[in-house]
C-alpha cells in the first residue's frame, strides 16, 4: 500500500485557528486561519488573514505533511495548513493526561 493511501490527516474542529501557507516545501510566511467547512477526509476550508490581501477564503487545502500534494495535481497551488503551536502543545498535554489516566485504570485493575 502506498504512503498515500496510509496517510491520515488529523483532523480540527469547526473554528479552530490554524497556520496558513502557500508554500508546501518551507511553510514560510504562515498567516493565521479559521475553519470555516467541517473538514473532510483530506482537506479543511480556511478563511484567512494577511495585511495585504485582507480576507480570503481557501478552499480544498491539504495539511502540509499530506504525501499526497507531492503528486502532480494542483493540489501545491492551493496552499498547506498546520496547526498552530499552541494547538499542538495542548494536544500533546491532552493525550499525555489520557495515557496517564489508562495507566492509573491498569493498575487498579490489576491489584
Amino acid at each position: 500500500m502506498s504512503e498515500t493511501a496510509n496517510w491520515r490527516m488529523p483532523k480540527p474542529n469547526l473554528g479552530d485557528v490554524v497556520l496558513f501557507s502557500l508554500d508546501q516545501h518551507t511553510f514560510s510566511s504562515p498567516c493565521i486561519g479559521w475553519v470555516i467547512k467541517e473538514p473532510g477526509d483530506s482537506t479543511i476550508q480556511i478563511l484567512t488573514f494577511t495585511p495585504t490581501a485582507g480576507w480570503v477564503e481557501r478552499p480544498s487545502v491539504h495539511h502540509r505533511d499530506d504525501p499526497g500534494i507531492k503528486l502532480d495535481n494542483g493540489w501545491d497551488q492551493l496552499g498547506v495548513w498546520d496547526f498552530t503551536e499552541t494547538t499542538k502543545n495542548a494536544m500533546a498535554k491532552k493525550q499525555k493526561a489520557a495515557e496517564v489516566r489508562a495507566s492509573a485504570r491498569e493498575q487498579v485493575a490489576a491489584k
